[in-house]
């Protein structure tokens, strides 16, 4: 392999952001590289910030560019491995750091054409058939290896699809902190992301769980799954702090209160992140649940939902005696789970608040409260006979518009 990829556009503009996030922190940071090729961010880091990097660990295939990396930055330390199947027991292995504090990614990018290349050049420059593959590969492999409180930067091209890689970098666990668009030429324009590990992420890692994949996106949350040996798989689910605080005193609260057949989760921890050596605070947090095995409420057939609707209905009387709106108690189909079991699985409390003395008058009038009466409007769209619907009807709901 006689082919190394010399210093371009992308490489300086690496090295800008890598200057950037340096220039915010007064300890000393290990760094490590994926693609690290000659050396010349390695070189241009190490000269600039002397006293602020413990640790430089360069990693790339191509025996040529790693000479002349060892060559050029003898401070530095250059490794001959597949990026994509670091580990931090590997890197370890070899008595380097397992984990480190800022990751640098400027992996091969292209989407595949009809060149003709050498095995050096294709390795140098083309990141797959769409080009995004190798990145989304490294990024993966960075997620093992980067501290819970870490940054990285990774670089891409307009010509690789970068909306795709957004939406990986959000389901790896990731959040972009700054996205940077430059111009190179006419028909291209580089990308480089400023990352974070996702609270939902950073829990995983510190609370020592497994298997952190993304599950789904929600109205107001991101959630995601993972595995820990004595619970069994759990549900991360991130949102802003007041809301997740909010949520897990609900649920704790209203344990005492659960009805046959009807599952309110205990949480099993709250994860609150805390400010880092970045100077970055968290306005959001984690509540992680147990995982119910089932399906979505709206998923059940039309004759299932009518016979598995008045669960439903009882646990929405108890938390009108409570006081407690849940909202959108109308839509079952959006915050009720069904377990193999037929049991009900009431979730998402974010957004619940208290009742107000007009709610409270209406429902020593009607009979009944604020949440039995929507949902029973839902019941009525859908044509069911529901004995416990006998109040709605006294009254009518008044037009969203006009809501308070």
């Amino acid at each position: 392999m006689s082919f190394t990829y010399q210093p371009a556009e992308d490489t300086w503009l690496l090295i800008n952001k890598a200057r950037d996030l340096i220039h915010r922190v007064s300890r000393p940071l290990r760094i490590l590289e994926l693609g690290s090729g000659p050396g010349s961010v390695a070189r241009e880091l190490l000269s600039a910030f002397p006293g602020k990097i413990s640790r430089y660990v360069g990693i790339d295939l191509n025996p040529t560019a790693l000479a002349e990396a060892r060559k050029a930055v003898p401070h530095a330390f250059f490794l001959k491995a597949d990026a994509t199947r670091l580990t931090p027991r590997f890197l370890e292995e070899k008595g380097l750091p397992g984990v480190y504090d800022l990751i640098l990614i400027n992996p091969p990018y292209l989407p595949a054409g009809d060149e003709i290349l050498s095995e050096a050049e294709r390795l140098a420059l083309i990141g797959g058939k769409q080009g995004y593959e190798a990145l989304h590969a490294f990024l993966h492999a960075a997620r093992h290896l980067l501290h819970p409180h870490g940054r990285m930067i990774a670089l891409t091209s307009s010509l690789s699809k970068p909306s795709v890689t957004r939406s990986f970098i959000r389901e790896e666990g990731f959040h972009i902190l700054r996205e940077e668009v430059m111009p190179i030429g006419l028909f291209e324009r580089l990308h480089a992301f400023a990352l974070r590990m996702s609270p939902r992420l950073q829990a995983a890692r510190m609370l020592g769980l497994s298997g952190f994949t993304h599950f789904t996106r929600g109205w107001h949350s991101l959630l995601s799954r993972a595995w820990h040996r004595d619970a069994g798989w759990l549900v991360l689910k991130e949102t802003l702090r007041e809301r997740v605080l909010r949520e897990a005193f609900l649920f704790e609260t209203l344990q005492q209160h659960q009805t046959e057949g009807v599952i309110i989760p205990r949480p099993w921890q709250v994860f609150l992140p805390q400010p880092d050596a970045w100077n970055e605070a968290y306005a959001e947090a984690v509540l992680i649940l147990p995982y119910y095995e089932g399906g979505a409420f709206s998923k059940l057939s039309r004759e299932a939902q009518e016979a598995l609707f008045p669960r439903y209905l009882s646990m929405l009387e108890r938390l009108d005696r409570l006081g407690i709106i849940k909202r959108e108690s109308s839509r079952p189909g959006r915050n009720v789970l069904v377990t193999p079991q037929h049991e009900l699985v009431v979730l998402d409390f974010e957004r619940a608040k208290a009742y107000s003395k007009r709610e409270y008058a209406l429902r020593e009038r009607l009979g009944c409260g604020r949440n039995v009466r929507e949902a029973c409007e839902y019941a009525r769209r859908q044509g069911w006979r529901v004995r416990d619907c006998a109040c709605l009807d006294r009254f009518s709901l008044p037009d969203k518009k006009h809501e308070a």
